[in-house]
């Protein structure tokens, strides 16, 4: 399970942390991704994107 957080900066730090983690290859598969707020719209990414590919 993936829980993102909202609020301005903490939205794109969870953006940033979902592309560093798919940049460098090793972002682990999740069966459940939720956000609040700004990560409620970042959610969508880690979800759909395979592994190794960018968000």
């Amino acid at each position: 399970m993936l829980a993102i957080s909202g609020g301005g900066a903490n939205g794109a730090y969870g953006a940033g942390l979902i592309v560093g983690w798919t940049k460098a290859g090793d972002r682990p598969e999740f069966d459940v991704v939720t956000g609040v707020s700004t990560g409620a719209l970042t959610a969508p990414s880690p979800s759909s994107a395979p592994t190794g590919t960018s968000a």
